[in-house]
């Protein structure tokens, strides 16, 4: 692939060369920038960061990334389908890969994210789609040992379930 000009020496050369050639597969020019972005997410399973805190790692570690190629890279990437966003359980934008269809995982408590394969789903409509999200929340095994799910996720009155005219 010849990506060799986007690579930082502290990268390993094979998932580097993956970054490089995922982004040129989706028609992103691949800057060191972009290719440091994926990078960090591509080196890290269950990684679901922040964007302030994937543009700490990526400076940290891999080349300098400002805050502004950061939020456009993430832009970019989620619009090719390359990465996934959604709001966590106290409101944040979290960053993901979404390279394959998969269910991500958060425990109401500890807050970790976890990506679990996506089930086998009935089709439900006629609409054709390349993308689905679902975000499950919950216990995760070691919360689900100390708390009771009745503890950590109270239920909605039923008054706010019934439709109101």
């Amino acid at each position: 692939m010849n990506g060799q000009k986007f690579i930082a020496a502290t990268m390993n050369p094979d998932l580097a060369e993956k970054a490089v050639g995922l982004l040129r597969e989706v028609d992103i020019q691949p800057t060191k920038q972009r290719v440091a972005i994926l990078y960090a997410l591509l080196s890290r399973p269950n990684y679901h960061p922040y964007a302030e805190v994937l543009e700490m790692d990526v400076n940290q570690s891999l080349v300098h990334v400002g805050t502004t190629t950061i939020y456009l890279s993430l832009r970019a990437l989620v619009e090719a389908g390359l990465v996934e966003s959604f709001v966590d359980r106290v409101g944040k934008i979290r960053y993901g890969l979404a390279l394959k269809p998969h269910i991500n995982q958060e425990c109401y408590t500890c807050g970790i994210i976890e990506d679990a394969p996506m089930p086998s789903l009935p089709a439900i409509s006629q609409w054709k789609g390349t993308r689905a999200h679902i975000l499950v929340r919950g216990l995760c095994p070691t919360c689900a040992k100390i708390f009771s799910d009745e503890q950590v996720h109270k239920p909605i009155p039923a008054q706010y379930l019934e439709l109101q005219p």
